[in-house]
């Protein structure tokens, strides 16, 4: 791995290619296929483009920071955008690295860490908003702002 301040490069290797094969040789134009649970016509295209890219099962990608102006923040992006773990749908992704590496979703981490940090560092204080939105972050995790109701 190579790294800067705003780049990074790695190697993504996939186990399963005899199961990409396979999913690339599925029939998605069949009319009782099903589009809702199976892979989709888009999702072959992307695993046809990391199988041309790829080399002996691997696959270099760099990732960039998005940038704001000249300030690089936040998630890295792949880029040129390509295909990559990142942008497989996990059921994909799950069936590719074959039990080889673990997935971690981080969406509910930081709001999670910081209530636990303030009910650690001061006991008694109250935080009823940031509290709903750690126990239910499924549902409340699309709205953009809290407000208060009398």
């Amino acid at each position: 791995m190579s790294q800067s301040t705003d780049v990074i490069t790695l190697s993504e290797r996939y186990y399963n290619l005899d199961v990409i094969d396979t999913l690339l040789h599925v029939d998605t134009a069949h009319a009782e296929y099903d589009h809702a649970t199976m892979i989709t016509p888009d999702e072959q295209l992307k695993l046809k483009d990391i199988v041309k890219k790829s080399k002996k099962g691997v696959n270099k990608v760099t990732y960039k920071l998005k940038m704001y102006g000249k300030v690089g923040v936040g998630r890295r992006y792949p880029t040129p955008f390509k295909e990559t773990y990142q942008t497989m749908k996990s059921r994909l992704r799950r069936l590719v690295m074959d039990g080889k590496t673990t997935g971690l979703d981080i969406v509910n981490a930081h709001p999670s860490l910081l209530k636990q940090l303030i009910y650690k560092n001061s006991p008694g204080f109250e935080l009823p908003h940031l509290k709903r939105y750690v126990e239910e972050s499924e549902r409340t995790v699309c709205m953009t702002s809290w407000r208060r109701t009398a």
